[in-house]
């Protein structure tokens, strides 16, 4: 081969190379999705193998920097239950999918008044932790994931990294950071007074059973305090 056509074929395949390099992102963005996990379904909270949220959430304060100073927590050393709900704010009341008046866990009602507010953490935030939703409706595609709760309550959670924001029926605004990590869909986001919530989920290797865990990270408590809810996937719900 002639010098000039070994340059030709090095030119050309450089073109190619160029050309397949702008091509990948179309292609790989696909694929990458692909490979995500399914959350999809609807999902019956497990009360038996999940955390006790109220226990975890007193237990934190008791061991906490706030109790320390003699400051804030709940009233009369435990809190209202509530009902329904997970965490943060999203769609009607927050991530924690649940209205005032609920139950709790214990059978308690909660008061119009809701919890008093400690040292540098929310008692709202806290109550919102302390709901479990009693079923979430997961839907899934490549660009997003949503979460419904049996009240409506709603979230979408955008796994692209970037900063996306939630506003719920407050007017309140969260805004939250998610990504995928393996077979775990991870959302992070920074509570206005109390802190930083990471929020995963993350499906059992037989797809029966999904793991959401939302772990508080707040320099007003003495340790990260972390409540690990279990759903079951519901009859009839395929994989």
């Amino acid at each position: 081969m002639s010098r000039r056509a070994g340059h030709l074929c090095r030119t050309r395949l450089l073109l190619a190379v160029s050309a397949l390099a702008v091509a990948m992102p179309g292609l790989v963005g696909p694929l990458m999705a692909a490979d995500n996990p399914s959350l999809a379904g609807k999902w019956n909270f497990n009360a038996g193998q999940s955390d006790n949220a109220d226990e975890k959430i007193q237990n934190a304060q008791n061991n906490s920097a706030v109790r320390a100073a003699g400051g804030g927590g709940y009233p009369g050393g435990a809190y209202p239950g509530g009902g329904g709900g997970m965490g943060v704010p999203m769609g009607r009341g927050g991530i924690g999918m649940g209205g005032t008046g609920g139950m709790g866990r214990g059978g308690r009602g909660r008061g119009p008044g809701g919890m008093s507010q400690g040292r540098g953490i929310s008692g709202e935030d806290l109550q919102r932790l302390a709901q479990d939703a009693k079923t979430l409706t997961i839907s899934q595609d490549e660009q997003k994931v949503s979460l419904v709760s049996e009240t409506g309550d709603s979230k979408t959670l955008y796994p692209d990294e970037k900063k996306h924001k939630e506003k719920d029926a407050n007017g309140q605004t969260t805004e939250f950071k998610t990504r995928w990590e393996g077979q775990r869909l991870i959302a992070e986001s920074k509570l206005k007074h109390s802190g930083k919530l990471t929020e995963t989920y993350e499906v059992s290797s037989d797809g029966k059973q999904l793991y959401a865990t939302e772990r508080l990270d707040s320099s007003s408590l003495g340790e990260p305090l972390a409540i690990r809810r279990v759903y079951d996937k519901a009859s009839g719900n395929a994989r």
